[in-house]
């Protein structure tokens, strides 16, 4: 009899707001069971300390030094014992027993060039305080194996597509777009460009806001087309090449010209324009999307009949990601591969994740 395992995933995306948690049961094939989901919200003296952590690295040598300082050491045992007793508190509201914990922390650096993805989050840490089982760092595996180290959802989303096949594709807009897509019968992914990483930046420095909320503020704006063109015209899409990418590979320095207002409209619309250009050079026709991206009603306006929200279909679009973690635990423990030559660009299949 094929066993099935109770599983918790935890995210924490780049929007550094609180971390999401999800617990599913599966076997860690093709069937999977949403039994719970909540978000934790961080305060903003926690997400400040992240960010401003994120911010001061600025390359491998950087990284290499910080990660040794006091400072940090203290923000990771803070961040780890927080994430714990989320967990505790999570189950508890669940009512229920489970296997393991999946945890991806909030991503500090991420190179593939160096080889190197580092989340903070002490696994020993929040071992001690859940006693169960934690399946973490999962993007280092597909790093070594020449991967890219993202986008790891992909067998996920792979799921969806195929109890959803009037749909091809899957993007996921978080702080970087992603797609995992279908085509000719074999699935692929990669990262698209930014998501909403430029939105966020512009709306806290301009209006002091963490982000566009409905994308109220930027369906006041007007696009700046030639600024808009700039950049869209400089950017590569690679074909046949997986791409991974981190908000620190963009910036807003280039539109701090234009009005705010403006500005942000034009930065909603970029992001769309990079999705819409995905799809065109794919041949993509029809997109479930996921991700906080999908409640910016300006960017969704953008991306016309392409987008399709998948709250629609009875998933819960902010929690795709942690739902994927709990189901890449499952696989990692049951030592199935997570990474693929079509999903991550890795020389060969290969699992990722280390249990402790």
């Amino acid at each position: 009899m094929e066993n099935f395992y109770k599983s918790i995933g935890a995210m924490c995306g780049s929007s550094c707001d609180g971390i999401d948690f999800s617990l599913i049961m599966t076997n860690g094939t093709d069937e999977v069971k949403i039994l719970n989901n909540k978000f934790f919200e961080f305060d903003k003296n926690l997400k400040n300390k992240l960010k401003n952590f994120k911010n001061s690295i600025s390359d491998i040598k950087a990284f290499s030094e910080k990660i040794k300082s006091k400072e940090f050491i203290n923000l990771e045992l803070q961040f780890s014992n927080l994430i714990a007793n989320y967990c505790l508190d999570f189950i508890k509201d669940c009512g229920t027993d489970f296997d393991m914990f999946g945890f991806h922390g909030f991503t500090l650096f991420h190179s593939a060039k160096d080889k190197i993805s580092y989340q903070v989050g002490n696994a020993e840490i929040i071992k001690n305080i859940v006693k169960k089982n934690i399946i973490y760092d999962f993007r280092n595996n597909d790093l070594l194996n020449g991967g890219k180290g993202a986008p790891l959802a992909s067998i996920y989303h792979f799921l969806i597509l195929k109890k959803n096949t009037e749909f091809d594709s899957v993007i996921n807009i978080g702080g970087i777009s992603n797609c995992t897509f279908r085509k000719n019968s074999i699935f692929y992914s990669t990262d698209i460009g930014p998501g909403n990483c430029l939105l966020d930046e512009w709306a806290k420095k301009f209006f002091n806001k963490e982000f566009d909320l409905d994308g109220s503020l930027s369906a006041q704006g007007s696009i700046n087309q030639i600024s808009a063109n700039n950049f869209i015209d400089r950017f590569i899409f690679e074909k046949n090449v997986n791409i991974s990418f981190d908000t620190a590979d963009f910036s807003i320095s280039e539109f701090r010209g234009l009005n705010k207002l403006d500005g942000l409209k034009t930065l909603t619309f970029i992001t769309a324009e990079l999705i819409l250009e995905f799809c065109k050079r794919n041949n993509l026709k029809k997109s479930l999307v996921c991700g906080g991206g999908r409640k910016n009603k300006t960017l969704m306006r953008f991306l016309k009949d392409k987008a399709y929200n998948i709250d629609k279909l009875n998933y819960n679009g902010d929690f795709i990601e942690s739902q994927a973690f709990a189901y890449l635990s499952v696989r990692t423990t049951l030592g199935k591969n997570i990474s693929f030559p079509e999903t991550t660009g890795t020389l060969k299949a290969c699992t990722g994740g280390k249990i402790l």
